[in-house]
């Protein structure tokens, strides 16, 4: 597989993505952070707009 996406995005942005896919491939809900914890995809400082864009 050939592609330019690393020279696209930087790799935590591509590591968010791959679990993004993953868990909607897989149909499993990823709860959000609860009593002041972050959520997810807070620690690849991306936005679920940038996942779900």
């Amino acid at each position: 597989l050939r592609t330019s996406l690393c020279l696209q995005f930087k790799p935590h942005h591509i590591a968010a993505g791959a679990i993004f896919l993953a868990a909607k491939f897989l149909k499993v809900d990823l709860q959000s952070g609860s009593d002041g914890e972050k959520v997810w995809w807070q620690e690849f400082n991306v936005t679920p707009r940038h996942l779900e864009g």
